[in-house]
Parts: structure tokens; sequence; C-alpha cells
């Protein structure tokens, strides 16, 4: 058994909060899956995790996303650094799609 770890956003205040945010867990997923990802953008390395950990494994990849949208919400009075950060997750969040063959589910 593989050891997995989920992602929650609460407590993100802004787009540079979320980039780090993202690249610690990313990080950490690294680390606990034994994978090195060959990518620094988020989106690409997250892509490239979900494909790889399935590969390693022979396993499809469960995926668990707590809070997903309350670095927006937190932000819904400020337009701008709402829009910015939703467009920032949207890139994120497209990887899941595009990796649907390697995925077992998503929460």
């Amino acid at each position: 058994m593989r050891l997995r770890s989920g992602i929650s956003f609460g407590g993100i205040k802004g787009i540079e909060d979320l980039k780090l945010y993202l690249s610690y867990q990313l990080e950490l997923a690294q680390a606990s899956l034994g994978i090195k990802c060959k990518y620094e953008d988020n989106a690409l390395c997250f892509s490239e995790l979900i494909k790889k950990a399935s590969k390693k494994d022979g396993a499809k990849t469960v995926i668990i996303i707590d809070e997903y949208d309350k670095p927006i919400l937190d932000n819904i009075e400020n337009v701008n650094i709402a829009i910015e950060i939703r467009e920032y997750l949207k890139r994120f969040y497209t990887e899941i799609k595009e990796n649907d063959a390697y995925i077992r589910f998503c929460l």
C-alpha cells in the first residue's frame, strides 16, 4: 500500500500563497511516493505525479482535494485576486480531467 496524502486549500490568502502551498504539497507527494518530477510548474508536476504514481503501483491514482474553492471564496470581495486564483486553479484542476485514464476517483 502506498502512502497517500490529500490537499486542503484552507488558509490561502493570495496567488503567491497558493503557488507556494501547491509547490510544497507536490514536493511532499514526490517524497512520499519516491517520484521526482522533471517539471517545476505546479500543474505539469501534478500531471506527472498522477501518471507516474499510477504506473509505479500498477493501480489508478486516488486524488483528495479539500476546500477546493476556498481560496476563491476567501477573496470574493477582492475580485481581481479571486479571478487570478480561479484561473490558476482552473489550470491545475484541468490536469485531473486530462489524466482521467490514470485516476480511480477524485474527491
